[in-house]
């Protein structure tokens, strides 16, 4: 009876977490299609079969594998040197994400991902720490209105904070309320698991309510249709021309999922196995090829809403993805309501508190470099240095 009790429990927690994640994967993906130029459905559909395939075959229990903006970016620059036309870009964009499977599952199959086993504390901490301070940067524009301009994003925040002035007031504050709202909710126990769904909930519905027109909404990005992915096949002749960019498209989405595991650890204490990490996201990219899905992988940003929500084991993923495709084919039109302020302000939670989730091995790993040569912060610094390079050299793309 005590065990009943236990899994409806999860079972309510991984459906609300689910929730959550399957209308947080809305604007997301769509924004994510949209950078690489491509139909934003792609973006939605990408939340779906991938997402359930890879949440039941994963090692990562907790783990959301999803588009992401890197992915996303990689991907369209694929495209582009394979000097694809307009006309044939879908069917390129499912055979890219055929080959990125077929590439993540061959490699989980040779045990690479145990690489990964050998990589410190300390570099994993660099590397989620850098990860999460670029979600945030990321969502600098929904949150205030104001969308910066810069060659990089060191210089888009510099502009950000430079023009103040020119900060979406109404926008402005309905981010702060979000971040406030989910902040106090999350500092209590009876909330703290549906802190995320009670925040978007209240904030979506004052900002309905008060009328006020100058927030954007999902549906400012485009209209989402009312339908499913419908099975279509990759490419043969394709492969040639984008078998190349699509092992690099590969390897940036694995390298952004190996902080998943680190940063959330497997309910039961269990250590999730890399590799297969590798092949539990291969099968996602490979099985959602043919459902009209772009290339996908560990998404930190997504991960965070689903554990924030609750998630407690694999269906967490599962939901979601089921959750994304009754959202998009029954409520598309409800779900274009939600202001895009308020999904930024929840990721600015999210990212903080992966921020600071890591001070207490920050911490250890500066008072353990004392007195020692080469110091043992080297190894910290320079991952999160790496995620964060963009800052000052290119516009990598966020997780």
């Amino acid at each position: 009876m005590k065990s009943l009790k236990l899994s409806m429990k999860t079972l309510r927690s991984d459906l609300v977490s689910g929730f959550a994640t399957g209308l947080f994967s809305i604007p997301e993906g769509m924004a994510y299609a949209k950078l690489a130029g491509v139909n934003p459905v792609y973006g939605l559909y990408s939340g779906m079969i991938s997402t359930i395939v890879a949440s039941l075959t994963t090692g990562s229990i907790l783990m959301i594998s999803t588009l992401t903006s890197a992915i996303a970016l990689s991907t369209a620059s694929v495209i582009q040197v394979a000097g694809i036309q307009h006309g044939q870009i879908p069917q390129a964009l499912f055979t890219i994400t055929f080959l990125v499977g077929a590439v993540m599952f061959v490699m989980g199959l040779l045990r690479l991902g145990s690489v990964v086993n050998f990589v410190s504390n300390a570099v994993m901490t660099g590397f989620v720490a850098g990860a999460s301070l670029l979600i945030i940067i990321g969502e600098l524009g929904d949150f205030s209105g104001y969308d910066p301009s810069g060659a990089n994003k060191l210089m888009k925040v510099v502009d950000w904070i430079a023009n103040i002035g020119q900060w979406e007031p109404v926008t402005t504050a309905v981010g702060l309320g979000t971040v406030f709202l989910m902040v106090i909710l999350k500092r209590f126990g009876r909330t703290e698991k549906l802190a995320a769904i009670i925040t978007l909930f209240v904030m979506t519905i004052v900002v309905k309510l008060l009328s006020l027109s100058s927030v954007a909404l999902v549906g400012s990005i485009a209209k989402i249709p009312n339908s499913l992915p419908t099975p279509m096949l990759p490419s043969v002749e394709m492969i040639p021309k984008l078998a190349l960019g699509s092992v690099s498209v590969a390897l940036v989405a694995l390298i952004q999922g190996a902080g998943i595991s680190t940063a959330y650890a497997n309910p039961d204490g269990s250590h999730p196995s890399a590799s297969r990490d590798f092949t539990g996201q291969g099968l996602g990219n490979l099985i959602g090829s043919f459902f009209q899905s772009m290339g996908t992988g560990g998404s930190l940003s997504r991960t965070g809403i689903s554990v924030g929500a609750g998630a407690s084991s694999r269906l967490g993923g599962v939901f979601a993805g089921l959750w994304l495709g009754l959202i998009v084919l029954l409520f598309g039109s409800v779900a274009e309501l939600v202001p895009l302020s308020v999904i930024a302000g929840m990721l600015f939670v999210i990212g903080a508190e992966l921020i600071v989730g890591r001070l207490p091995d920050a911490r250890l790993v500066l008072a353990s470099s004392r007195g020692s040569w080469p110091p043992d912060w080297l190894p910290f610094s320079r991952p999160c240095l790496y995620r964060c390079s963009g800052l000052f050299f290119w516009e990598p793309g966020c997780p």
